[in-house]
Parts: C-alpha cells; structure tokens; sequence
C-alpha cells in the first residue's frame, strides 16, 4: 500500500514530462528502474499505475518495471558483489565494511511513444 503516494508522483511528473515535451503522439511504454533495497512491489506499482493513469495522457500506457540488484563492492578487499540475503557482508573475505553501488534506484528510465500525427 505504500507503494501509491508514490505512484501517484510518478504518474504527476511523468504528465509534467510529456507535457514539456510536447508529446504528440501517444505514451505506450514506461520503463522504471526499481532497486531492491526500496522495498517497492513491482506489481503493486503495475496496478496503482493502471489505475491513477485512467482518463489521463498516460492511459493505456503499460508501466514495464526493471528490478535491479542489489550491488556492492568490498571496502577491505575490493571485491565487487551481489547481495541477496542481509545482513550483507564480503563472501570472500567476511567483512561488513561495503559500500553499496546499486539497489537503491527508483527511476524513470525511458518513454516509449507511438507517433500519432499521421
């Protein structure tokens, strides 16, 4: 349920967007980058997305969503990782002291539009 408001955002900046733009065709594909580590529900996000786009320039749109990992690198061995079960620490040498590089992301990525001047 947390996931709304945030919709709700999303869908408000991306009107703004294709507003600026001057968008003349259609939206038809968003592409969002969500990394693990928001705690967001792809699905979640898919459904306030079809639901708070009804009736606006964004309807029919299909929100397609890239989940990212969670990526890191070793501060005391340098080693670059993937982390999928916390508590996150180095598998090669044990040490806790990460630095975290992705998984964070909550981004718009890109729009797809049908061009419908004619």
């Amino acid at each position: 349920m947390h996931e709304l408001p945030v919709v709700s955002s999303l869908v408000t900046q991306l009107q703004a967007e294709v507003e600026r733009l001057g968008v003349a065709g259609r939206v038809t594909v968003v592409h969002l980058k969500l990394g693990a580590l928001t705690t967001f529900v792809a699905e979640a996000m898919t459904f306030y997305f079809d639901a708070l786009t009804k009736g606006t320039a964004l309807e029919s749109a299909r929100l397609e969503v890239e989940e990212v990992p969670v990526l890191g690198r070793c501060r005391g061995c340098g080693e670059k990782l993937t982390f999928e079960v916390l508590p996150f620490v180095c598998a090669v040498c044990g040490s806790p002291e990460l630095e975290i590089t992705s998984g964070r992301e909550l981004l718009i990525d890109s729009l797809e539009v049908r061009d419908e001047t004619g």
